[in-house]
């Protein structure tokens, strides 16, 4: 499984929100991470072992989340668990004894609460020394993002643009930084400038699940969702850009940059617009309502399944939720399954779920749940119709309850499902569900994800087609929602009249 939100190797977790976080402002943790050398942070400066390593410099280290932050030192991934500042960390037991001098790598990682959020805040990260494996990632915090749309999770809007200034409200001018899953937007004076909201500007630059929508420029110039001016190999992947002057820009020369799955809506200036002689991809995204939806060469534009006004159906435009409609034909199941792209390599969606690689969708959404129920009631030569089942292991667990949710996953193969995945906190399953299964089976297996949720090991949707009667089941360790989509469901489960929920808490 290949997640287009991609973190450091090792990485030191800092907190950015209320005043209970370790930071109020983006421009101090930027600042306080900026190190010229992200590949040694520090060094060890004295021979060490046992659960202490003795280090030159503890003071980046110091308001860092223990138990969750982690660092490389020669060949060993150690979790940081204390500071004795100034001399040592506490860390989870070294193997063997690390050497004096060694060098100690971590990448870092903000991640944003919403306390009191939309912030006004910006952030420009340049100046660290990273590389690709350990570098800077802007990222929500746990239950902290957003559900697909703008009214949701962290939102960080700059109000302070200045006249005729390209300020960006988050703006990546170091190699290999990244923002993952969060909202934002910009304003301020009148500007003939085209300031990006995310600015991309470096090699290796990323932003993904990423969603700005309504920032708007009364000057001469415009606000652009996602600007490259340039960023060598920079990738967008699964953002939304919409009801603003410019969704994608792409400036300057001499590199290359991906737009992958990402929507492009009702844009008054152009979606996506190759203002420049680069090297300009774009596989499988949307544009659609834009005054000009595409300018400048997109190479092989058409081969790589992409939009002009094809009449996608989103769920409510006018409120910004670009997920796409169960009714659907302009996207669903029409995109290149880019999950061994030689770029960039991803298989989720903006809201984190796995695609389809069967039916991959055009855009920044994947349909997963709602194309299986409508290949369903569509019919077939079996009574259930191979679907695709999500399940997320929550952040947080320890090591030995991720692996028991995967042994009780792939059970499910004798109950006629298959399923894989990587275990572990934050990792994902893909169960398929393959034809023949009866309804008793569905609600057996229902109940047994269940049973992992009230664990607090699983959460997810899945979808259930038998003899007598299409079934959605919502779950998470604090409650269960069960839709009956059309017939009906068996005694297991409280009658219900087709689109009804039953909503409550799992049993135990």
């Amino acid at each position: 499984m290949a997640s287009s939100r991609k973190y450091p190797d090792a990485f030191v977790v800092h907190t950015y929100g209320g005043a209970s976080r370790a930071y109020t402002s983006l421009s101090s943790w930027e600042a306080d991470t900026d190190l010229a050398d992200l590949a040694a942070v520090t060094t060890v400066d004295a021979d060490s072992s046992g659960t202490s390593l003795y280090v030159a410099d503890t003071s980046v280290f110091g308001d860092c989340e223990f138990s969750r932050s982690t660092i490389m030192v020669s060949g060993q991934l150690l979790t940081l668990e204390g500071v004795n500042a100034g001399v040592s960390l506490t860390v989870s037991a070294i193997s063997g004894t690390i050497s004096s001098g060694a060098a100690v790598a971590c990448g870092f990682l903000l991640e944003l609460y919403n306390d009191n959020s939309p912030y006004n805040d910006r952030i420009s990260l340049s100046g660290a020394g990273a590389t690709s494996s350990y570098f800077r990632v802007l990222a929500p915090a746990s239950g902290h993002g957003h559900d697909g749309t703008p009214a949701t999770g962290v939102k960080v809007d700059f109000s302070g643009l200045q006249l005729n200034h390209y300020q960006g409200t988050f703006e990546l001018l170091e190699n290999h930084a990244r923002v993952h899953d969060l909202v934002a937007n910009l304003s301020g004076q009148d500007s003939a400038y085209y300031p990006g909201v995310f600015t991309l500007q470096a090699t290796g630059n990323r932003i993904a699940g990423c969603l700005s929508c309504g920032s708007r420029n009364a000057g001469a110039g415009g606000i652009v969702g996602c600007k490259s001016t340039p960023a060598m190999d920079g990738v967008a992947v699964n953002c939304v850009f919409a009801d603003m002057e410019y969704g994608v820009v792409l400036a300057g020369s001499g590199y290359t940059f991906s737009c992958y799955d990402v929507t492009v809506e009702g844009c008054s200036a152009i979606g996506f617009w190759r203002a420049s002689t680069s090297t300009a991809i774009a596989k499988n995204c949307l544009a659609e309502n834009c005054a000009a939806n595409w300018s400048g060469t997109w190479l092989n534009w058409s081969a790589y399944h992409n939009t002009n006004d094809a009449g996608v159906t989103f769920v409510n435009a006018a409120t910004y939720d670009f997920h796409l409609a169960e009714t659907d034909t302009a996207a669903r199941n029409l995109g290149l399954n880019l999950s061994g792209d030689a770029v960039f390599a991803f298989d989720d969606d903006l809201d984190g779920r796995l695609r389809n690689p069967a039916g991959w969708d055009m855009g920044a959404d994947e349909a997963v749940l709602s194309a299986s129920v409508a290949d369903a009631l569509a019919g077939g030569d079996s009574p259930f119709t191979p679907t695709e089942i999500l399940v997320s292991v929550l952040e947080g667990l320890g090591a030995s309850d991720a692996p028991a949710g995967a042994a009780v996953l792939l059970s499910l193969v004798d109950e006629g499902l298959s399923a894989g995945g990587a275990a572990g906190p934050g990792a994902r399953f893909s169960v398929l569900v393959t034809e023949g299964v009866s309804t008793a089976d569905a609600l057996a297996v229902g109940r047994i994800l269940l049973a992992l949720a009230r664990e607090g090991i699983l959460a997810g949707e899945v979808g259930f087609l038998g003899a007598t009667g299409l079934i959605r089941v919502s779950f998470s360790p604090l409650s269960v929602t069960v839709t009956l989509v059309s017939g009906a469901l068996g005694v297991d489960f409280t009658p219900l009249a087709p689109g009804v929920a039953l909503v409550g808490r799992p049993e135990g």
